[in-house]
């Protein structure tokens, strides 16, 4: 890039927009001739320029500084038509995204996608904005400018151009990798071993830095390319504030979208700055996402740019026309501030005493879901109970211990946060202090709500003000004060949010044995409410507190009760768990490849049904390195007879920790049966734990 003077500040028609220094970095590499950075500019704009020429337009380059979100963008956009309001005309929004692969558009990573008006869209949306209807789901609201005629008729010349002839970009590509060693580390292709596409239910390891360790198996079979020039797509760029970072959200948005990519800055520019946004892809928005494509990705939507601005006619861009009212731009930048302005007065409830670790997405409190295939009926019920408008308050689900009820609220809590109707979750954890209290249910709950309708937040802050021991108070004054009070706040529309309770059983205090029944009691109270509609999912063991508290709110409620699922449906979901989890323990232990053979695949299975946690436990043992998958397979298999089910899933398991435990965790093992076998009630689990705890004073002794 050739340093020149720059030329009159008029000049400059077109605005590049990035956000990350990578992406500056790479849009810099594209100048033919660079002109420094502005010395002279509004009192009130804090961004900082690079100037320079591209073919025959003078282009002006601002970024995020490294931040991310709408409202960065609205604001660094808002300062760009400040000092550059007479002559900017054209803008453009460069750099990465997180591709959406689907069997109609072969996304790769390092692939381009161009914001493109598709049926109503005018290239990009706002996943994240909207109302919820009446039937549960998100209704997009408002609508987002469409790129200017002049960008929009430079972007088909060059896709007319693609069919005949080879793009320019990949040489442009080339030149910037080739120009020194700095370069070359920062943005050159990754090798096609780096591009690796997994089936969204296998989520990649917590404590994996990259992919490397991860099983070959699970990845998407694609037919390999001709070459490794970045392809061009277009269609719906979905924009956002919220990373997405997980398969099953990628895939369920873009179902409810049919976006290519998404990314995180061009809502909030197209409504006062329209533009065509460039997306370089460097990751699939999934759980395997890391920063390796990024330096590429990103010269790849440069050098993209670079060519297509070759197709726009300097003559014709003055004749385009941004949206420059700084008054309009003022006030939107205003009601973003009032928006802020609820962020920050959730500082305010910090009064309020929660569970910290209730919430179903908690790092502590994390349950895999449903595999796939797995539990359909039931979660095709309980969805239909969460979107129709004559459903009830409560949705009552209740199983035996081991049947599967906290994965099945984690699947159901992370479909509705999908679908932006789920209000809050709570799980329960008995023996934990806060996760096993009642007194922090409807603090925790309300906490979590203020964030969908942020309207709460003013009520709230009365009660907290007015009464800071509120999360001390008796459960019926809590939920008047914290809960049924502030839900009659006025709104533009009803809004109907889902609550997900796991493990309501587990909620005991020894000060009072009614809670349960007390809180069943109190829930049916939110129908009164006409703006915000709640209901409740409730999970839990058939225990007679629940039970008698669920015949007094008869009429509030509809129930599931897992043993009468018919032992076919849990056969062949417990069938499709072992199958996929034992395909993996073959693979990651290099056993045979029949293993464990068909007959003993059935055995386990028959072992299994009807508890989901039998199955998932011998998976666990079978999985643990410091113990033989075989052995540990052969013992499970001599309690095939116990109707029980308890020999067969504890036995190998305590057997195993007794031959190595020693020194500190010896003593935290004795510590811990000591304490189970206080807490439980179950005589089962006294004949299986006492005689493990003699052995362990055994050998201490």
């Amino acid at each position: 890039m050739i340093m020149m003077p720059s030329p009159a500040l008029d000049e400059y028609q077109i605005g590049w927009i990035c956000a990350l220094p990578i992406e500056a970095a790479a849009a810099q590499e594209m100048l033919d001739e660079g002109f420094g950075t502005l010395e002279e500019q509004d009192n009130a704009d804090t961004n900082i320029y690079t100037l320079g020429r591209i073919g025959k337009h003078c282009v002006v380059i601002a970024w995020l500084g490294g931040q991310y979100g709408t409202t960065s963008a609205t604001t660094v956009a808002n300062n760009m038509m400040r000092t550059f309001s007479k002559p900017l005309r054209v803008g453009l929004m460069v750099g990465i995204g997180g591709g959406i692969p689907s069997n109609a558009n072969d996304i790769r990573l390092g692939d381009i996608v161009i914001s493109y008006p598709t049926g109503t869209c005018g290239g990009v949306l706002q996943h994240d904005m909207g109302k919820i209807g009446e039937d549960g789901k998100l209704i997009r609201t408002g609508s987002l400018s469409s790129p200017s005629r002049l960008l929009l008729a430079a972007v088909n010349q060059m896709r007319a151009a693609e069919l005949t002839s080879d793009p320019l970009y990949p040489s442009y590509i080339d030149k910037v990798v080739q120009k020194n060693a700095r370069t070359r580390r920062n943005f050159s292709r990754p090798g096609p071993q780096c591009d690796r596409l997994f089936q969204i239910q296998y989520e990649h390891p917590s404590s994996a830095a990259t992919c490397d360790g991860c099983l070959a198996e699970w990845e998407v079979e694609r037919h390999e390319r001709e070459d490794n020039e970045p392809q061009p797509h277009y269609g719906i760029i979905a924009s956002g504030n919220t990373v997405i970072n997980h398969g099953g959200t990628r895939e369920q948005l873009q179902k409810d979208t049919g976006a290519l990519c998404f990314e995180m800055e061009a809502a909030g520019l197209m409504l006062d700055f329209p533009c065509v946004v460039i997306r370089g892809i460097c990751d699939y928005a999934d759980s395997h996402k890391n920063k390796q494509w990024q330096g590429y990705a990103a010269l790849a939507a440069a050098s993209y740019t670079k060519e297509l601005l070759g197709y726009v006619p300097r003559g014709q861009v003055s004749q385009e026309k941004l949206v420059t009212d700084i008054h309009t731009i003022s006030g939107k930048l205003e009601s973003l501030s009032k928006s802020a302005d609820y962020i920050n007065q959730k500082s305010d409830l910090q009064g309020l005493k929660i569970a910290k670790r209730a919430a179903f997405n908690s790092y502590e409190n994390k349950h895999v879901e449903c595999l796939p295939g797995t539990r359909t009926e039931l979660l095709r019920q309980i969805e239909e109970w969460a979107e129709s408008p004559h459903g009830k308050c409560i949705f009552w689900l209740n199983g035996m211990a081991g049947t599967g009820k906290s994965t099945i609220s984690q699947t159901i809590a992370s479909r509705l946060k999908v679908k932006k109707s789920l209000g809050a979750s709570f799980f329960f954890k008995r023996g934990e202090e806060d996760q096993g209290n009642a007194k922090r249910l409807f603090p925790t709950l309300i906490q979590q709500l203020t964030t969908s309708i942020p309207q709460l937040i003013p009520s709230i802050q009365k009660v907290v003000k007015d009464d800071p021991y509120i999360s001390e108070r008796s459960l019926g004054e809590q939920f008047d004060k914290l809960l049924f009070q502030p839900l009659n706040v006025n709104l533009d529309q009803t809004i109907t949010m889902v609550i997900v309770i796991d493990a309501l059983d587990e909620c005991k205090s020894e000060e009072n044995e009614d809670d349960i029944k007390v809180i069943l009691r109190l829930l049916p109270r939110v129908q009164e409410s006409k703006s915000i509609r709640l209901r409740f999912f409730l999970t839990s063991r058939p225990e007679l507190p629940i039970r008698r508290g669920i015949q007094e709110i008869t009429g509030h409620h509809q129930d599931i009760d897992l043993h009468k699922v018919s032992d076919p449906d849990i056969k062949h979901d417990i069938s499709l768990f072992l199958e996929d989890r034992l395909v993996r323990i073959q693979s990651g232990r290099s056993l045979p490849i029949d293993w464990p053979g068909k007959s003993v695949f059935q055995t386990l299975i028959a072992m299994s049904v009807r508890l989901f946690i039998f199955a998932a436990t011998i998976c666990r043992i079978l999985e643990d390195d410091q113990w033989d998958p075989v052995d540990s397979l052969s013992e499970i298999l001599t309690h095939q007879t116990d109707n029980s089910k308890l020999d067969g899933t504890y036995l190998p398991v305590l057997n195993r920790l007794l031959m190595n435990q020693a020194g500190v965790r010896e003593s935290g093992w004795r510590k811990n049966i000591a304490r189970y076998l206080e807490q439980s009630s179950c005589l089962r689990v006294h004949s299986l734990l006492f005689p493990f705890q003699l052995s362990l004073e055994s050998r201490r002794n």
